[in-house]
C-alpha cells in the first residue's frame, strides 16, 4: 500500500489512516472531517486539476498568490521594519503597494482567499524555509505582519480565517506526526524533530502570537479572531500540540477560565499534555488513573461509613479511667453515706 501511494503522489498519511480506521479503532468525527477535506483537496489539486476548465481557477489562484507572497518577502526581507505609508512613491512602496493592491484583488471571493492563505502557510513564507525554523520566527513576525495587517483593513476577517486554518492543520498534526515517524521508523525525541514536526511548532507559534492580548485589540491585526469560538474548537478535538494554543488562549483571556477551565482540564487529562496553566502533574497511563479513582472511591466510602455509623456511649468503669478522663476525681475525705445539707 505504501508502494502503491508513493507511486500516486499519495501521502502515507492516508496510507496509515485507512489502516487505523479500518483494522484499529474508528477515529473521531472531527479527525475524519479534516482528513476527508485533506483528501478532496488531493484529488483538486492532483486529478480534477488536469481535467479540462474545473481545475483551472483554483490553481490558477494559488500560483498567482504564491507570487504575490513571494514577491512581498523579496520587497521586504531587507528593510522590514519600514514602515508602510500610503502614497510611498519610493521603488520598494510601490512594490509593496501593488503586492498588497494584487492580494485584495485575489481575495475577491473565498476560494481566492484560501489560495492567499494556503500560499502563505507554505514554506518560505510565514513559515521560515530549511532546518531551525523556530529560532528564525521572530524575523518572519515582523516581515510578515505587516502584510497581515494591511489585509486585515482591506479584507476583513482574513487573519481570523488565516488562524482557523492554522488550528485546523494544528488539529490533525499527532495523527500525521506520529504516522511520518512511524512510517521512518524514527523514535520521537524532542532532540530530534522531523521537517513536518519542525513546520507544526511554526505555525503554532504564528497561532500563538496572532491571538495574543495586544494582537487583538482594537485595530490590531487579529482584532477580528473570535477567541471564545477558538476555544471552543480546540476542546471539540484536544492534542498535545492543540492543548498548547489552549493554555496560552487561557492564559492571556483569564476572563474565560471560569467558563472552560473544568473542560479544559478534562481535556488535558485526556490528552498527557504538560501545560502549566491547566496543571496536570504528569503523564499517565489510563491504568494509574483507574486504580487512584477506585483508591479514592474506598476511602471516601470508609469515611461515610464512619460518619453514618452511631456513636456508643462512652462509659467510666473505673475510677483510674474517670480520673484520667477528666469527668471527676476520686474523694479523699472520709466516707459519708449521705453529706450534710443535702436534703
Amino acid at each position: 500500500m505504501h508502494l502503491l501511494a508513493k507511486n500516486l503522489n499519495l501521502p502515507t498519511a492516508f496510507v496509515e489512516f485507512r489502516h487505523a480506521a479500518t483494522h484499529e479503532g474508528l477515529p473521531s468525527i472531527e479527525v475524519l472531517r479534516v482528513f476527508a477535506n485533506r483528501g478532496l483537496k488531493w484529488l483538486a489539486d492532483n486529478y480534477w486539476a488536469g481535467v479540462g476548465e474545473v481545475g483551472e481557477t483554483p490553481v490558477k489562484g494559488l500560483e498567482q498568490a504564491k507570487s504575490a507572497v513571494l514577491a512581498w518577502r523579496r520587497a521586504r526581507r531587507e528593510n522590514p521594519l519600514r514602515r508602510i505609508t500610503a502614497g510611498d512613491s519610493s521603488v520598494e512602496g510601490k512594490v509593496v503597494a501593488g503586492v498588497v493592491k494584487e492580494c485584495v484583488g485575489i481575495c475577491k471571493d473565498e476560494e481566492g482567499i484560501e489560495a492567499l492563505i494556503e500560499a502563505l502557510l507554505a514554506e518560505k513564507a510565514l513559515v521560515p524555509g530549511g532546518r531551525g525554523k523556530e529560532k528564525m520566527m521572530k524575523g518572519a513576525k515582523m516581515l510578515w505582519t505587516p502584510l497581515l495587517g494591511e489585509l486585515e483593513k482591506l479584507v476583513p476577517g482574513f487573519v481570523r480565517q488565516l488562524v482557523d486554518a492554522i488550528v485546523e492543520i494544528l488539529k490533525a498534526s499527532e495523527e500525521l506526526s506520529s504516522t511520518l515517524l512511524r512510517v521512518a521508523g524514527v523514535a520521537q525525541d524532542v532532540e530530534q524533530q522531523t521537517p513536518d514536526e519542525e513546520f507544526v511548532q511554526a505555525i503554532s507559534t504564528w497561532a500563538r502570537y496572532l491571538t495574543d492580548k495586544k494582537q487583538t485589540a482594537a485595530g490590531a491585526v487579529g482584532a477580528g479572531i473570535d477567541i471564545e469560538m477558538l476555544v471552543r474548537g480546540i476542546l471539540l478535538q484536544p492534542n498535545k500540540t492543540t492543548m498548547l494554543l489552549l493554555t496560552h488562549l487561557l492564559t492571556e483571556y483569564p476572563q474565560l477560565k471560569p467558563k472552560y477551565q473544568a473542560l479544559a482540564e478534562l481535556a488535558a487529562l485526556n490528552v498527557g499534555s504538560q501545560s502549566t496553566v491547566l496543571k496536570p502533574k504528569e503523564k499517565r497511563s489510563l491504568e494509574d488513573l483507574e486504580a487512584e479513582i477506585d483508591s479514592f472511591e474506598e476511602r471516601f466510602r470508609r469515611v461515610q461509613h464512619q460518619r453514618l455509623k452511631p456513636k456508643a456511649v462512652e462509659v467510666v468503669n473505673t475510677v483510674a479511667e474517670a480520673r484520667n478522663a477528666g469527668k471527676w476525681k476520686r474523694w479523699e475525705g472520709n466516707w459519708i453515706p449521705k453529706p450534710l445539707g443535702i436534703i
